[in-house]
């Protein structure tokens, strides 16, 4: 609270009951939806004893409605790596922010709002960590090491004596009395002298280092620290909140709790049953039943293909399955890692021999698949001798340009095809019906 400088002519108050009903300071005006004019001068002054503070008074004249803004209800964002990893980082930045204001408001006895914000800080690192651990499960996160970080306490201080009832006044440790994350466990009747219990004053916590979208996070994990390698040791400094981003924190946190709603895998069972190894990868033997199950849910939701977005691995073999039911002998889902811009290859014998090289991109509908992805698989055939197109199957779109770019249009639509949504659904449709008629 600033100082205020006394007027003489001015009345002053001591007492509340004193002070007239339409004279009040500035927060009082904002809790009744009102607010100072800016030419406004004081009509009063308050002088607490209590505070040893002296309040500026004003009366209605002096103030104007304040006009309640329209709060945006949030958004989910869509659930492409480059949403969720910002909303992550909104969430984890926001942790921070409640964990230092957390710390600022127990220094001033404010145990109420340092209760508030510990409470929401433990929520939104929860839901960080949850949505981490499904992108692990996806693949499309993966863990990287482990640090370890020392948990340092308050210095030991006497604590119940024997036959001392416990006092909440001798609570001195924020983490001690909101955070409830350390139990010391002993018995009071174990103790046979009036000497303090001591306790240790720090502890190490290990650390799971997961990377994701070029970004690192930290969870802790409860295995003991000789199970696994420690690369590093973080200290004891608490890392800085960063400033906020471009994404509102209500729009991170309902995508990232819509995207823990969302189904954990796509499909009951596998799309394709394997037959062997080869040098590029694996043999299809078969179509499983749900693959014709999904292009039948396609023909009522359209929609159903972008769900693929979580399970990439699922959509190569999906799009592998398309390519055995349409007729080629030898189809081929590649390795995860080092398949060179192949995701599936697919060879028909035959007078007419094909080789088709697709590359699968399981995006959601506002991502679009940009034209240095093209020209890479436009190298990708190039280099290839031995195949006949090369294939880029999405679920979205393509950007704007790309068909008509001068380096790729000559190779459209002999050499390249770009699959978009629209026509992968098209093909799809097709081919359920033929697979209608052989049954």
């Amino acid at each position: 609270m600033k100082e205020v400088s006394m007027v003489a002519d001015l009345p002053t108050y001591s007492r509340w009951v004193d002070v007239p009903r339409d004279f009040c300071t500035s927060t009082q005006w904002r809790h009744e939806g009102r607010r100072i004019r800016k030419d406004a001068s004081p009509r009063a002054f308050f002088d607490s004893y209590y505070y040893r503070r002296t309040y500026e008074l004003f009366s209605l004249a002096e103030t104007v409605l304040v006009t309640p803004r329209s709060v945006k209800e949030p958004s989910v964002l869509s659930f492409a790596e480059e949403s969720i990893g910002s909303a992550i980082q909104t969430i984890n930045d926001a942790a921070k922010r409640r964990r230092d204001g957390a710390s600022k408001a127990y220094s001033r006895r404010q145990h109420k709002r340092a209760q508030l914000f510990s409470s929401q800080k433990a929520e939104f690192y929860d839901l960080k960590d949850a949505v981490l651990e499904r992108l692990l499960q996806q693949g499309r996160a993966k863990a990287v090491g482990y640090h370890s970080k020392t948990d340092h306490f308050d210095p030991p201080k006497p604590r119940m004596r024997r036959g001392q009832s416990p006092s909440y006044d001798r609570i001195d440790s924020f983490e001690e009395e909101f955070d409830n994350e350390w139990d010391y466990d002993f018995n009071v009747d174990d103790l046979t002298s009036d000497e303090p219990i001591l306790i240790d004053t720090a502890q190490t916590t290990v650390l799971e280092v997961i990377e994701f979208v070029g970004h690192y996070y930290h969870r802790p994990i409860d295995r003991s620290p000789s199970d696994i390698q420690i690369d590093k040791h973080l200290g004891d400094r608490l890392s800085p909140a960063r400033p906020l981003g471009s994404i509102r924190l209500r729009d991170a946190e309902a995508t990232l709790r819509a995207y823990l709603q969302q189904p954990r895998i796509v499909l009951p069972c596998e799309v394709v049953s394997l037959k062997g190894q080869v040098t590029q990868g694996q043999l299809i033997q078969a179509i499983a039943v749900p693959w014709l199950a999904i292009c039948r849910e396609l023909e009522r939701n359209p929609t159903i293909l972008y769900q693929f977005v979580q399970h990439p691995r699922n959509f190569e073999e999906f799009i592998a399955a398309c390519y055995s039911e349409a007729g080629f002998e030898e189809v081929i889902p590649t390795p995860r890692s080092g398949d060179h811009g192949r995701d599936v290859i697919a060879i028909r014998h035959g007078h007419l021999s094909l080789r088709f090289l697709d590359q699968c991109k399981a995006y959601s509908a506002n991502h679009v698949v940009p034209a240095n992805d093209v020209r890479a698989m436009l190298g990708v055939v190039t280099g290839d001798q031995n195949t006949s197109k090369g294939i880029i199957t999405t679920t979205a779109t393509f950007a704007p340009g790309i068909e008509t770019d001068p380096i790729i249009s000559p190779y459209i639509p002999h050499r390249l095809e770009l699959r978009d949504g629209i026509r992968l659904r098209e093909w799809l449709l097709t081919l359920v019906g033929s697979s209608i008629v052989n049954l």
